[in-house]
């Protein structure tokens, strides 16, 4: 994974792009926050997708929802899936992908978003402000 450079008068923006189903995305992310130090870190997500992160984080703790790779039948886990996720006015497009992502990772053995999770805690450990950049989904 490549981090991108851009400096703007004085002021470097490294940007990382990452893998939401890899778990060499989550191991980067930890590596270059703690390599560079930022000022801030922003993340692709907004308060409710954060929200719906931590909660699925919270259930895995507990051994709750956990992907599997027998979960591979779409129609019969879109309902589920799109009740999980805690947002029911997802539209069945992202409802589908979303289930895409958790049977994949489940085949990986990592949870979708895993790495957006990564800086949110490695920035909390370090103390560096963290900004959530993304624009609610139902916009």
């Amino acid at each position: 994974m490549a981090v991108n450079k851009l400096q703007i008068i004085g002021d470097i923006i490294h940007i990382l792009g990452t893998n939401h189903i890899a778990q060499a995305s989550k191991e980067t992310v930890h590596r270059v926050i703690d390599q560079f130090h930022p000022d801030i870190v922003m993340i692709e997500l907004d308060e409710e997708r954060l929200q719906i992160l931590l909660d699925r984080e919270g259930e895995m703790d507990v051994g709750m929802n956990t992907p599997t790779p027998q979960d591979n039948s779409l129609n019969e886990n879109l309902e589920h899936s799109s009740s999980a996720n805690n947002s029911p006015d997802l539209p069945p497009f992202l409802a589908a992908f979303e289930h895409i992502q958790q049977t994949l990772g489940g085949i990986m053995g990592i949870m979708p978003g895993d790495e957006l999770l990564t800086a949110v805690h490695v920035v909390k450990d370090l103390g560096t402000p963290l900004r959530l950049i993304d624009l609610p989904i139902q916009e």
